[in-house]
């Protein structure tokens, strides 16, 4: 019964698989790809201090209610300035003038590919149903690793028949063999990887597995409050960096994180708030290197780890970075890849694999009957 609801499962959900794998693989290394097309050239001048550059960041983009900004440390990339949930503005960090995006094709390349993955590239009523049938995909794959996994374990582990299904030799002396052979070899090796991709992405696409990575961390998940509404008192963000600009932020900074690479800060808000930036010492995507730095309008400065965080507010951050393999770093990044690979080939070979059990099996016997009956 477990096999034939593995591989209805695999025959149902498979093109939906498919296209979660391939598309994930793609986007193993959108980061570091959109950092090396959009490096600026070096032209021997440097980043102002941060008190300065706010000022410039926030004049060179037009007026609005928050700015969200990200400034690299070194200021080989461009700051990027956005104006709430609109477009992102580029600038030049080290002289605060705006820039055309440096990377247009390969940002949007990797946005076709993001949104795909995601959606299928719908819109509207469409791209409900797609997230849909795209997370009972996902879901049908959790369960088909966990069944294949039973399937394939044997009543007792010898080591020649371990052999022979990690590895490819003997070479297979067929293609259904071969077509076997790499299902179960891929599922074994990518077992754990394509385990942790499908559990966090079951997190992404249904409430009910979010607030369970709070419950089992003991804890209620967090209710979404709506935004406050601006008050009278509230600050524009070239009223903020005006407010901060006495302050050596730079130095409060690196006194605080002292290894950091980047800083993000959103600028607008109530006359007596502080500045929080959002301080990581990693290149990206790691949120155990990310800091909460917040920086009072006195000079007095709070820091906040990600150890200081809740169990459930670590476990789901982690997990959105673990699905794309950031959080464990570059090595992270190539097994979450090969995985993906790995499941886009598991499906090919499933796929053969069902063919030739439903279809051509069946078609054969039945012309093997009409010759034997003649």
């Amino acid at each position: 019964m477990l096999f034939w609801l593995h591989l209805t499962g695999g025959v149902i959900a498979g093109l939906a698989i498919l296209s979660l794998a391939i598309s994930g693989a793609l986007l193993g290394f959108e980061r570091q790809l959109l950092l090396s097309a959009s490096a600026l050239p070096a032209n021997g001048s440097q980043r102002p201090p941060l008190e300065h550059g706010l000022s410039e960041l926030v004049k060179a983009h037009t007026p609005a209610e928050t700015l969200r900004i990200t400034l690299a440390r070194d200021g080989a990339q461009p700051a990027t300035v956005r104006e709430g949930r609109g477009p992102i503005t580029f600038i030049d960090a080290r002289s605060g003038r705006a820039l055309e995006d440096p990377a247009p094709t390969m940002r949007a390349a990797l946005a076709t590919v993001r949104t795909y993955h995601r959606w299928l590239t719908l819109s509207g009523v469409g791209r409900d149903q797609a997230r849909a049938i795209l997370g009972a995909a996902n879901l049908v794959f959790l369960g088909l690793i966990l069944s294949g996994a039973v399937l394939w374990w044997p009543r007792m582990l010898r080591w020649p028949w371990l052999r022979q299904q990690l590895t490819w030799r003997p070479a297979p002396p067929t293609a259904k063999a071969r077509d076997l052979r790499l299902h179960h070899m891929i599922g074994a090796w990518a077992f754990l990887p394509l385990l942790i991709i499908c559990a966090s992405g079951t997190v992404f696409y249904y409430r009910w597995a979010n607030d369970a990575v709070y419950a089992l961390a003991g804890e209620p998940p967090p209710v979404r409050a709506p935004a406050p509404a601006r008050s009278d008192v509230a600050l524009t963000p070239a009223a903020v960096a005006e407010r901060f600009a006495a302050l050596p932020l730079e130095a409060l900074i690196e006194a605080a994180v002292p290894d950091w690479t980047q800083l993000t800060v959103t600028l607008g808000g109530e006359a007596n708030e502080p500045l929080r930036f959002s301080v990581d010492e990693s290149a990206g995507g790691q949120p155990q290197a990310v800091t909460t730095v917040t920086v009072f309008a006195d000079g007095t400065v709070e820091t906040a780890a990600f150890e200081t965080l809740s169990a459930g507010q670590r476990a789901r951050r982690l997990l959105r970075f673990l699905h794309t393999g950031e959080a464990l770093g570059i090595g992270g990044q190539i097994i979450a890849t090969v995985a993906s690979l790995g499941a886009a080939i598991m499906v090919w070979s499933g796929f053969a694999l069902s063919t030739r059990r439903l279809i051509l099996t069946p078609w054969r016997r039945r012309r093997q009957g009409v010759r034997n009956g003649r």
